[in-house]
């Protein structure tokens, strides 16, 4: 659906207050958007990796709600912690222990760069639904979902909280449950203001997150990062020439589950709306948000949403440090840009 945008050099953003990451952000290639035969606007089929392609394709619906772990996510204020904390790092277990036909972890891989991880493995029977959840003790945590394919195999790029993060991935088949949780250092913690995290569910190809400047609309060229301005580089938004108050997108997903991530290292003082577009294809689904400010998960939530709507999250202002739910949905089908546009035309917010 979002054409690739030619000749644009612009950049990228997710993570929390509280936590600094040294480096620039990962190579994902956020130009990319499928069109309606799934290519790209260069005609070319998408690279994009094929397992996390197909993996998702075979789950007909994932509701969050209805996981028993998915509670644990929906934090209202406080820090988010992984469903099975007293787990050994390297371990990997089924539930009951003695499982024929859980769907138990035989690999897992860790492959960090920068503020992001790429995580692969294998499952011995394919499963019926998986969550990641990934937490630090110093900077939050953030969750989404991902399936194995049908040879049992997965793989998705996370982003990367501060410090020691702690990852647990639960999948759930017919005969119990498998567990395997492992530890990953990230950057190191020196004071970053500002982590969003957003994911979504199997039936929707393609939710987009934006962090947009006050007095200026999604979609802005140099005021709103997003997909097209904010992975390759960064807009300056703060002092000229300081690259530590600019926003960064490290993670941008143009399949199922997500996530994407932005982060603000030093927020210049303002204040910023996050929204999410409903790009892609698909039905109803549920995008998930989590905002994390001074090293703590101050909200996470999720909304509803239909193709070409708007999600208005809410507003942060800084040097405040604090963050207001607004919660309201925005139809945009008749003011939607297509053929190598940027989305929503509309003057939001």
């Amino acid at each position: 659906m979002r054409a690739l945008l030619l000749g644009l050099a612009l950049a990228s953003i997710l993570h929390v207050l509280g936590c600094s990451c040294d480096g620039g952000g990962s190579a994902a290639d956020a130009g990319r958007r499928l069109d309606a035969q799934g290519t790209d606007a260069a005609g070319a089929e998408l690279d994009a990796n094929a397992v996390e392609d197909v993996q998702i394709a075979r789950l007909d619906a994932f509701a969050d709600d209805a996981s028993p772990d998915a509670a644990a996510m929906r934090c209202d204020g406080s820090m988010i912690t992984l469903p099975y904390p007293g787990e050994a790092a390297g371990s990997m277990r089924t539930e009951p222990a003695a499982c024929d036909g859980c769907a138990a972890f035989t690999d897992v891989g860790l492959s960090p760069s920068g503020t992001t991880v790429r995580v692969t493995g294998t499952t011995s029977t394919v499963a019926s639904e998986c969550r990641w959840y990934l937490e630090s003790s110093g900077c939050g945590g953030t969750s989404g979902a991902f399936l194995p394919d049908e040879f049992g195999t997965f793989g998705m790029t996370l982003p990367l909280f501060c410090g020691t993060n702690r990852l647990q991935l639960v999948c759930d088949a017919a005969a119990g449950r498998s567990i395997a949780t492992r530890e990953i250092t990230g950057p190191a913690c020196d004071g970053r203001d500002l982590q969003i995290t957003l994911s979504w569910g199997a039936t929707a190809n393609d939710m987009e997150l934006h962090l947009v400047r006050d007095g200026f609309h999604l979609n802005d060229a140099t005021n709103d990062c997003t997909w097209f301005t904010c992975m390759s580089a960064s807009p300056d938004w703060g002092v000229v020439g300081d690259t530590t108050d600019d926003p960064r997108k490290d993670v941008d997903n143009t399949s199922t589950f997500g996530p994407e991530n932005i982060y603000l290292t030093s927020a210049p003082p303002g204040r910023y709306h996050v929204m999410v577009e409903y790009w892609g294809s698909g039905t109803t689904d549920t995008s998930e948000v989590t905002i994390n400010l001074s090293g703590t998960t101050v909200w996470h939530g999720g909304h509803a949403m239909d193709l070409y709507e708007v999600w208005d999250v809410g507003t942060l202002d800084f040097p405040a440090g604090t963050f207001t739910p607004v919660d309201t949905i925005t139809p945009c089908a008749s003011a939607w840009r297509t053929g190598g546009s940027y989305g929503c035309a509309l003057p939001i917010p």
